[in-house]
């Protein structure tokens, strides 16, 4: 859980019954991370007693990961796209056989990178502002994959590695950098919408449960 400066709570929520709910609810392996500028101390617990005598002990992190997105004290965007890069490196090494496969087509290969390996990398990044450094780290990732998947270049000299304009002009699509500035955009657009079916859907909480199986 995220929470504000304790002393805060503490003078708020009597002895915290209500983050003690929360840990029942979701088991003795519930930590927190305070919402602050204060430097992080290792191994710092937050010691509890109910009215009741029982006791309990959170401990503090420093960061913690929550939908494949990282939550830290000190938001670093550098970090959470690096992260995002490993992610998608994972995903790349569990479909390497399909990539190098040259029985499939690279048309199929392509869709395969837009609806598989890309959104594990632009989870939720239209929330990130990223500066030119950031562009180019994933730029650089994207174009890693698209060479895996035109592969090289045949010379009289033999195969040689595909140059950056080439892999742009085969791939003939916006960069990974644009897609995420084209999802911030929309966002604000929606922001920007008084009563439109977009913004009401996105306000919209979906009721119901999901059935199991």
């Amino acid at each position: 859980m995220i929470t504000p400066p304790l002393r805060k709570i503490w003078a708020k929520h009597n002895n915290l019954e209500f983050l003690l709910q929360i840990q029942k609810r979701i088991g003795e392996k519930t930590k927190y991370m305070e919402w602050t500028e204060e430097d992080y101390q290792e191994g710092r617990f937050l010691k509890v007693e109910t009215n009741t005598g029982e006791k309990y002990e959170f401990e503090e992190v420093e960061q913690f990961t929550y939908l494949g997105s990282i939550f830290s004290r000190k938001p670093n965007i550098g970090e959470e796209i690096e992260a995002r890069i490993m992610a998608g490196n994972k995903c790349v090494a569990g479909v390497r056989r399909i990539l190098r496969n040259e029985n499939i087509s690279k048309q199929t290969k392509i869709r395969l990178y837009k609806t598989v390996i890309r959104p594990i990398v632009t989870y939720a990044s239209g929330t990130c502002a990223l500066n030119r450094t950031e562009q180019i780290r994933l730029e650089v990732w994207e174009k890693e994959i698209l060479r895996k998947i035109f592969g090289g270049k045949r010379t009289e000299e033999g195969w040689i590695r595909r140059t950056n304009e080439e892999i742009k002009n085969l791939y003939e699509e916006a960069s990974i950098a644009s897609l995420i500035r084209a999802q911030r955009w929309w966002l604000g657009h929606i922001e920007r919408m008084t009563n439109a079916i977009p913004k009401m859907l996105m306000a919209r909480t979906i009721g119901g449960k999901r059935r199991s199986g």
